[in-house]
C-alpha cells in the first residue's frame, strides 16, 4: 500500500534498462513473490508504469490489466502469470517467451501453457465440443485455474460451465472414467499393434464419455467395427 518516492521513481525509470543485466533467475523469483500476493495487479502496474516490462520481457506491448486485477486474491503464481500473459497478448498467447524471461521450471511453463490453452477453449467453443471433448477438458491440469481466469472476464459464462461439469459429473462414469479397452484389450482380441491404434483408442474412449458404450463387450464390438 506504500507509493514510491517521485524522485526514486524517477530513478527507477532511467535505469530500468539495466534490468537486462540482472540474472533470470533473481528477476523470475521476484515475480513469482509479487504475482503469488493479492497485491499482484498492483505490482504489475508498477512495472508497467516504471518501464521495466520491456527489460524483463522482452517486449511492451500496449494492453488493459483485466483478467489479472480481477483474480480471486487465493489465486495461484501460475494462474496470475496465465491471467497477465493473456492480457499482454491475447487467447492466442505463447508461453514460450515468458519461460526464459522468467526462468519457469518445465512444471511451471506446462502448467501455465495448459491454463492459457484451455481458457480460450472455455472463452468461445466450450459448447462445440459435445460431451466426450468437454469431458477430455475438464479432467485435464490447469482446467480450474482456467475457469477462474474466464471467471474474471465473465463470471455468468463461467458458472453456466462449473454448472456443466457438475451435470456431467453425474452422468456414467463420470468426467474422467477408466477406459473401457487399452492396446493389449485390441490385441486380445486378435489385432496386431499399429498405428491406427490410438485413433481407434480415441473413438471407443469417446463413445464411453458420451455415454454411447458403457460396459466392456460395447468396446469390443466398436474395435471390431473400427478396425474389421
Amino acid at each position: 500500500g506504500y507509493t514510491i518516492e517521485p524522485d526514486t521513481a524517477r530513478a527507477i525509470r532511467e535505469h530500468a534498462g539495466a534490468l537486462t543485466g540482472v540474472s533470470v533467475e533473481r528477476i523470475g523469483q521476484e515475480i513469482r513473490r509479487m504475482l503469488a500476493h493479492p497485491s499482484r495487479a498492483r505490482a504489475a502496474e508498477l512495472i508497467i508504469e516504471l518501464g521495466m516490462q520491456a527489460p524483463i520481457f522482452g517486449g511492451a506491448p500496449d494492453h488493459k490489466l483485466i483478467r489479472l486485477t480481477r483474480l480471486l486474491d487465493s489465486a495461484s503464481f501460475e494462474t496470475a502469470l496465465a491471467a497477465w500473459i493473456i492480457d499482454r497478448d491475447g487467447d492466442s498467447a505463447s508461453v514460450a517467451p515468458y519461460r526464459k524471461a522468467l526462468c519457469l521450471s518445465n512444471d511451471e511453463s506446462s502448467f501455465v501453457g495448459s491454463i492459457i490453452e484451455i481458457a480460450a477453449v472455455l472463452a468461445g467453443q466450450w459448447e462445440a465440443l459435445g460431451m466426450a471433448g468437454q469431458k477430455r477438458l475438464a479432467s485435464r491440469d490447469g482446467f480450474a485455474e482456467a475457469l477462474e481466469v474466464i471467471t474474471a472476464i465473465d463470471s455468468g459464462a463461467a458458472l453456466v460451465i462449473r454448472e456443466h461439469v457438475e451435470e456431467l459429473s453425474t452422468t456414467y462414469g463420470g468426467i474422467s472414467p477408466e477406459p473401457l479397452m487399452g492396446g493389449d484389450g485390441l490385441i486380445a482380441l486378435g489385432f496386431a499393434p499399429g498405428p491406427r491404434f490410438s485413433a481407434v483408442l480415441r473413438e471407443i474412449y469417446d463413445a464411453q464419455l458420451d455415454g454411447r458404450i458403457s460396459d466392456l463387450e460395447g468396446a469390443k464390438e466398436m474395435a471390431r467395427k473400427l478396425l474389421g
